[in-house]
């Protein structure tokens, strides 16, 4: 059945006040030619067999390229991460999916007996597949974990992993993924404890593909901090950075989407992907606030854009 798309104006306010995503950050590594913190905390890092390569947005030297034998990034020690209350984000690429049965680290902090982090795993133990992100407790040998089970593309994607007293919160693509309850602070505890890109302390599970852009905060962002987050820097990867502010939600969605434009004083159009690239429908805005049904799951791109065909922003968007 193909998917049908109704779009009406509906009487709804919403405000779309930026967010300070400065506010608690205390790294940031653009990795714009070495591993240096541009947070102004200095906290650098130490490159070992990591190469520089271009970006997710073309840069030469802008990303880090990992082996996935002996290359990482990282430091020891690095107790100014230990943090019951964090939020992780990076950009990566991979090469391919791990052996099957196995996992890798896209990033670990903490030491060999707990630790938190990304991961990227293929069957691993028999149950765990794709992309995710895991924390330890503190008081108990036991781990909270939420991950993306169908991921297995070559494509730029950005993970958001954010942790406060109750739970762990896994974001791909500024959509949220899932929670898993924690009741409990986080662990950091074992041998070689520190803060390492590409591989788990202890140097073991090494990532192999690209990573770019990755930020620390001791704080959980919320989920709109973790959308705009993705918006400001989302760029080549089929989803373009917003020229205008735009908001759709709720997201994942029953069918059902609102559409949301400030400043509407001029004509636009939406057009609606799905995640083959095929058109679904393309219709005119014709206010402020609209409303779009979408009858078909699945995952789809909403593009925003002048009526001369100038993309202003598209929204990822998942139908449950």
């Amino acid at each position: 059945m193909k998917s049908i798309l109704t779009v009406f104006t509906i009487a709804l306010v919403t405000s779309l006040s930026a967010q300070n995503l400065n506010d608690s950050l205390i790294a940031l590594y653009t990795f714009t030619g070495n591993a240096d913190d541009a947070s102004g905390n200095n906290y650098h890092l130490t490159v070992k067999n990591a190469i520089l390569t271009a970006d997710r947005k073309g840069q030469p030297n802008a990303a880090y390229l990992l082996n996935g034998t002996n290359a990482y990034i990282g430091m020891t020690g690095a107790s100014q991460f230990y943090l019951d209350e964090y939020s992780y984000s990076c950009w990566f690429r991979i090469d391919a999916l791990p052996n099957s049965g196995t996992t890798q680290a896209i990033m670990s902090i903490g030491g060999d007996i707990k630790d938190n982090g990304f991961n990227l795993s293929n069957k691993y133990v028999g149950i765990y597949s794709g992309v995710g992100s895991w924390t330890y407790h503190k008081n108990a040998q036991k781990t909270s974990s939420v991950s993306q089970s169908t991921f297995n593309d070559a494509n730029w994607h950005q993970i958001v992993a954010t942790r406060d007293t109750d739970s762990i919160k896994f974001y791909l693509d500024g959509i949220h993924i899932g929670s898993d309850f924690t009741g409990d602070g986080a662990g950091y505890t074992g041998g070689g404890l520190g803060f390492y890109i590409g591989c788990r302390t202890g140097n073991t599970l090494f990532f192999k593909g690209v990573v770019d852009d990755v930020r620390i905060w001791k704080r959980a962002l919320g989920a709109g901090e973790v959308a705009q987050l993705y918006n400001n820097t989302a760029t080549s990867i089929g989803v373009q950075a917003p020229a205008i502010q735009s908001a759709i939600y709720p997201n994942p969605s029953k069918g059902v989407i609102n559409v949301h434009v400030l400043d509407f004083n001029y004509p636009l159009q939406l057009k609606i992907h799905n995640s083959l690239g095929q058109l679904v429908s393309k219709v005119q805005l014709v206010g402020e606030f609209q409303e779009c049904q979408i009858e078909k799951s699945g995952i789809y791109f909403m593009t925003i854009s002048s009526t001369s065909g100038e993309k202003l922003a598209t929204h990822k968007v998942v139908i449950e």
